[in-house]
């Protein structure tokens, strides 16, 4: 008997293991898998970096100009004005795929596949790097989807991807938190925060910076969450020069974000929990004596 569990390449929930033959196959992305060695599903890629990205950055204005009634109530419902929308270059992804546009590009890109769209029907987040798009997310509107983000098809590294979402060479002091949403909301109110789509997306060349880099992740009530939270804090600390980190307050809410709390309390309360940040070492003495984990 067969079963259905997470893709571990795209994230999508169309991976099927069936133990009996240890054989496994995703019918999203046609990854597979046998007695635990990966095949070799991976198609060469054709077109270079630098064509990929040029097409990213057009198919975003695509995407932007495909914006819904639907799309914007919904992002103005999580805070979002129209012109951080304009700003950020926001869209919609319609789930056909785009017409005129060399098939093995689509395929390359990681956004096609056999003319469907791999992240349609989600709002589009692309990460924008001295004005070229490197990489595009999709965001479902729909709480109830289990892949809530996805991201293009194949190895990041092939499509020249450039994370954290929300980067400038000149951002100086900044906040890091995970999450295209919440980077966003920061610096709509005049924070400088970068988004990690995970941990492990961070890049060094973002990380030779003496600024002061404030890590700010969810907070959860549920004691699980709390410390996987705790263990990403750890995780990215390593990876930087001068980290911090601020926690936001609960109050009565079981989970804190970084858009939802300057949404309830209002900027200048966000401010003062930023600027009374500890440094990493500090912050974690106090975590290990309170939480064990």
């Amino acid at each position: 008997m067969s079963y259905k569990t997470t893709c571990p390449k795209c994230g999508g929930n169309d991976f099927y293991v069936t133990p009996a033959n240890g054989l496994s196959y995703c019918f999203h992305c046609t990854y597979s898998e046998k007695d635990g060695s990966k095949s070799q599903d991976e198609r060469k890629i054709v077109n270079s970096i630098e064509t990929i990205q040029s097409f990213y950055t057009s198919i975003t204005e695509y995407y932007h100009s495909n914006i819904t009634p639907q799309v914007r109530v919904y992002l103005n419902s999580r805070g979002y004005d129209d012109g951080m929308i304009s700003k950020l270059k926001l869209g919609y992804i319609p789930s056909e795929s785009v017409p005129y546009v060399n098939q093995e590009l689509l395929r390359d890109s990681g956004l096609y596949v056999y003319e469907r769209a791999v992240l349609g029907d989600r709002i589009s987040f692309p990460y924008i790097v001295d004005g070229k798009v490197t990489d595009i997310r999709g965001r479902s509107m729909d709480k109830n989807e289990p892949t809530r983000y996805k991201s293009p098809l194949g190895t990041a590294s092939n499509r020249g991807a450039i994370y954290p979402y929300n980067f400038s060479d000149s951002i100086g002091e900044h906040i890091i938190t995970e999450g295209e949403i919440k980077a966003g909301i920061a610096s709509q109110f005049g924070f400088k925060c970068v988004a990690l789509p995970g941990i492990a997306s961070w890049r060094q060349m973002t990380a030779n910076s003496t600024s002061k880099q404030t890590i700010v992740f969810d907070s959860a009530r549920n004691r699980a969450s709390r410390e996987h939270t705790l263990r990403a804090i750890d995780n990215l600390a390593k990876k930087l020069y001068n980290p911090y980190v601020a926690m936001l307050p609960l109050g009565k809410e079981d989970k804190m974000d970084i858009d939802t709390f300057i949404l309830l309390k209002g900027p200048d309360e966000f401010r003062t929990i930023i600027n009374n940040a500890l440094p990493y070492n500090e912050w974690a003495k106090i975590q290990r004596r309170i939480n064990v984990y």
